[in-house]
């Protein structure tokens, strides 16, 4: 076979809708992996195949398949990796795999063609198997261990249900082989680090699959099972058990602990039948990744319910940028629902990369720097802009600067900007010393003064109240939609700061005097109201309003609410475009105590804003 002459595989053009499915086996000679492809159609499928889930990793094609013509193909590291897996496991039948069953050259329309029928080709698998990565032996991130106490745990919380004992922190770690910590929980936090876990297309390949199974090395799970054990920890907030822990320190949850949380959310509201919406779900999976940052729209494409319009198919030519996917699809869909859900992640006052977006255009390349005022406001119920519809009026068309013509109205500007509260401290480590802390507190007394400065406020309130609604954006998760933070909150947050003030004053070798079990819960419950809304800063506005926007606003920015708008956005003065009309840039979404329901629309008559 080596003695033939060796030639570039060249991909035959493929019909409507029709698929590659592929065979694998190994030259013994010369330990190749050799291919061949069935060409079917999915509209007559008689061929029962496995589907490949996996994180393409380096995409530099830097391993080969062969064809029994002695013809090549390039492929990257990883897939060759699993191919070979799949025949070491003596495998056989046909697969899936999108590397290799998909033409990957851009200057051809067959990829774009094929990734609109990914949502049938992963539905019609008799299985998908997610290939998460290479096996890990090292004893805190033993993959073997990991997937073995994913099963432990299900067993255990089902054991726990059978008895009809509640399942709460103490009874999960009291559950045998459950102790924390221990390798077991260490390895599982490290299995969740893993890049397949941050990949876009996943959310996907498990929303419309009929079975996932989860394999590394020899060890397998099915992802209802992981999925259960995740959601089952984290909706009853025992999350700290899923925490990084090294040399006992905290840090933050992996991202596989959210996005699992997010796509088993997306696969519920969708085997019930109700609407999977674009707009929601771009918020929704911010925190995915992505190689091809485009792939952020175009791989919630085949689950969504409004996501098959011609003007939003996935389109990989290199004259289709990311800056051009992204703005034409946000116009798109701003015009077509009349929503500016998305809206709440632009603007510029969150970091954005370098790519050369409109700011009314969200950046869904870059992580989300927290929950979006846009989400809390489905569950608080806001409606700045009161029960206008959006209104999109035409503008001029600059191609260098693309423009989004909005009806609204400027109700406010910015007086005073206060500095970010600090980091969440973690008081237990002894490490930090009182520098840290002092700052956090330092925040709470001159931010005190600033909202105090507002009496007496425009809605009546007391200025104390003022202060802790604002900080958490009056919202309340539990109870009815719609409902104001509860008035316990005022205590929660008086505990929190109290409790602050005791750690700071009177901690004397891990002990803190003075500190009672309702301070520490009511710390908890304050904690649990804020997170949600923290990376922001509060401000006061000229009308003596008190507001929480995000870190890159200034003074003199003005406060606008948009027809449709479910909260006031800050906007920025730009440059004058046509006939001198200014224009502005967005900086972004806001919460303001007393402007969410519609008031701002009796403070200023409306007009065309254009945005850029």
């Amino acid at each position: 076979m080596a003695e033939k002459p060796q030639m570039q595989f060249e991909y035959p053009e493929l019909g409507p809708r029709q698929i590659r499915l592929l065979q694998i086996s190994r030259n013994e000679s010369s330990d190749w992996i050799i291919c061949s492809f069935d060409v079917v159609s999915l509209d007559n499928l008689e061929s029962a195949y496995t589907a490949i889930s996996y994180c393409w990793g380096d995409t530099a094609l830097t391993d080969k398949v062969w064809f029994d013509d002695c013809r090549f193909l390039g492929v990257h590291k990883s897939a060759a990796n699993i191919l070979r897996n799949l025949i070491s496991d003596q495998f056989k039948g046909y697969i899936w795999i999108d590397a290799i069953c998909i033409n990957q050259d851009v200057k051809k329309p067959e990829k774009g063609r094929q990734v609109r029928l990914m949502r049938e080709i992963y539905s019609l698998a008799k299985q998908v198997t997610a290939w998460i990565g290479p096996p890990s032996t090292l004893s805190s991130t033993d993959s073997d261990l990991a997937l073995k106490f994913t099963r432990t745990l299900d067993d255990a919380i089902a054991d726990l249900y059978r008895v009809g004992k509640p399942v709460t922190y103490n009874a999960i770690i009291e559950s045998p082989r459950c102790e924390y910590p221990s390798l077991s929980w260490s390895a599982l936090v490290n299995l969740l680090k893993r890049p397949w876990f941050q990949r876009i297309w996943v959310v996907q390949e498990v929303v419309v699959a009929s079975q996932v199974i989860i394999v590394c090395g020899d060890e397998s799970v099915p992802w209802n099972t992981l999925a259960r054990v995740i959601m089952m920890i984290s909706g009853n907030g025992f999350t700290r058990l899923l925490s990084s822990y090294e040399d006992g320190t905290d840090s933050s949850l992996p991202d596989g602990v959210t996005n699992i949380c997010t796509t088993y959310s997306i696969k519920a509201i969708r085997d019930s039948g109700a609407p999977v919406r674009l707009q929601t779900n771009l918020l929704d999976t911010r925190n995915f990744g992505a190689t091809d940052p485009r792939d952020k729209l175009f791989a919630l494409l085949g689950f969504v319910t409004d996501g098959d319009d011609t003007a939003l198919h996935p389109d990989y030519r290199e004259s289709k940028t990311t800056q051009v996917t992204y703005t034409n699809h946000t116009a798109y869909l701003i015009a077509r629902d009349r929503s500016l859900e998305i809206l709440h992640a632009a603007g510029i006052g969150f970091p954005r990369s370098p790519v050369n977006l409109p700011s009314w255009v969200a950046d869904w390349s870059c992580p989300p720097t927290g929950t979006t005022l846009g989400a809390i406001a489905k569950r608080a119920k806001y409606r700045a802009a009161g029960n206008s519809e959006v209104q999109i009026l035409e503008g001029t068309k600059d191609s260098d600067l693309p423009e989004l013509v909005i009806k609204g109205c400027f109700v406010d500007k910015i007086k005073m900007v206060c500095l970010p509260s600090p980091e969440h401290v973690n008081y237990t480590d002894p490490s930090l010393g009182n520098p840290l802390r002092r700052e956090e507190f330092a925040w709470f007394k001159s931010t005190s003064l600033v909202i105090d400065s507002l009496k007496p406020y425009p809605t009546g309130e007391k200025i104390k109240d003022v202060y802790w609604r604002t900080l958490i954006a009056n919202v309340s998760y539990t109870g009815t939609p719609g409902t104001p933070a509860p008035q316990e909150n005022a205590q929660y947050f008086d505990s929190y700061w109290a409790l602050k003030y005791l750690i700071l004053t009177r901690e004397s070798q891990g002990t803190v005097r003075g500190a009672t079990p309702d301070m520490a819960h009511g710390s908890e419950r304050w904690t649990a109201a804020w997170s949600p809304v923290t990376k922001r800063v509060l401000f006061t506005t000229d009308l003596g309003y008190a507001g929480l926007g995000p870190p890159g606003l200034k003074q003199g920015d003005a406060v606008s609410i948009l027809y449709g708008g479910t909260t006031p956005f800050i906007l920025r003065s730009g440059t004058a475009g046509e006939n001198s009309k200014l224009r502005h840039v967005v900086v972004g979404e806001c919460y303001i105590h007393g402007l969410m329901n519609g008031e701002g629309l009796d403070i200023a008559p409306s007009k065309p804003i254009v945005l850029i």
